[in-house]
């Protein structure tokens, strides 16, 4: 049966039907708010971002790029980069904090290095982003180049892949797509490396493996997310399937990097700053003091209230916007008393 919603809203609402890791069916609902960022405070945008059915994906070679950095990305310009998930999930066990942005230099002046740093609700993200830089021995760089903007995206941190000395290809399972990896058995001498780090590991050698760091989506298949999805294996196939192995965990559903994912639910009024990550040099915003609710009626007329909890904010200073979605779940395993309509509210706590 489709489940009949009403939006008393100006959010963008959906629904799907999902199956927890005991096999009780749920209808998840969505509810996704577009906000204007310039002014300091999260305004209602007048377009609304629509919920998304499924990912995004976009190739590198469309990114605004400087010369140097088209150079550096030479033979890579078809990789795809997932901009944005599918919004088909169910709640988030954590608060994720997506964002695409780009490091931007003070003064928009070309510069080797910038330093950028995230402040989500009190938890501060520094960023080292620098200009294209390439291996000049095994244990040495090249000066990085001076630009005016780097993207401060996982495909720019560390990571990658290649083909070995015997031409087997192998990468770095945490970020396919990265920057710096060095395939066994093949010279390092003229590879691109990383153009983001943290100021706590830089990078010194070819060997050195840090952990990617970019901003935006961590993709499902790259480590530690994957990690998350369980075991489907035969004995999977033969008492669990189409079920979510026993051993998955809730966590998968997390698409932040782990440094901008929150146990604890950020509330009205929280702030989160970015520093040289838009072109103003510093944005930030308190997050809204919103609550969204909604009512299900049953076939039977029993009704029930849910409020739903936001799980996600997704930020993209470039354009001035930032979106908020928020989920609930309501139990949909009994056809007597599952819900056939629900009225999704909003109302200001302010």
């Amino acid at each position: 049966m489709n489940l009949q919603l009403d939006n008393a809203t100006p959010l963008q609402i959906g629904s799907f039907r999902h199956r927890r890791l005991d096999g009780r069916a749920v209808d998840v609902l969505i509810a996704k708010g577009t906000f204007d960022l310039p002014s300091g405070h999260l305004a209602p945008a007048e377009q609304q971002q629509p919920v998304l059915d499924a990912a995004i994906y976009a190739p590198l070679g469309n990114l605004p790029l400087e010369p140097a950095q088209r150079q550096a990305i030479a033979g890579r310009e078809d990789w795809q980069w997932l901009r944005h998930e599918s919004d088909r999930a169910p709640c988030k066990p954590r608060f994720d904090v997506l964002i695409n942005a780009w490091a931007t230099s003070p003064g928009g002046e070309p510069a080797a290095w910038i330093e950028c740093r995230v402040v989500s609700f009190g938890r501060p993200l520094e960023l080292l982003a620098c200009g294209p830089r390439y291996w000049a021995t095994s244990n040495r760089l090249t000066d990085p180049l001076a630009v005016c903007r780097v993207p401060a995206l996982l495909p720019f941190s560390y990571g990658g892949m290649g083909h070995m000395a015997n031409g087997q290809l192998e990468g770095d399972e945490r970020n396919s797509i990265g920057l710096g990896y060095v395939p066994a058995g093949v010279s390092p001498i003229g590879v691109p490396t990383v153009w983001l780090q943290s100021p706590k590991h830089p990078l010194r050698s070819c060997k050195d493996a840090p952990m990617p760091c970019g901003l935006g989506v961590w993709p499902a298949d790259c480590l530690p997310r994957r990690s998350y999805g369980g075991t489907f294996d035969e004995a999977w196939k033969r008492s669990r399937n189409p079920l979510l192995p026993l051993d998955f965990d809730a966590r998968y559903f997390n698409a932040a990097p782990e440094a901008l994912q929150f146990e604890t639910t950020p509330v009205a009024g929280e702030r989160v700053d970015l520093f040289n990550l838009c072109a103003l040099g510093r944005c930030g915003f308190a997050m809204p003091a919103l609550r969204v609710s909604a009512m299900a009626e049953s076939r039977s007329g029993q009704r029930s209230t849910h409020e739903m909890r936001w799980d996600t904010l997704i930020l993209e200073p470039d354009a001035d916007t930032a979106v908020v979605v928020w989920r609930t779940e309501i139990d949909a395993a009994d056809s007597t008393t599952q819900a056939q309509r629900v009225m999704l509210t909003v109302e200001s706590t302010a």
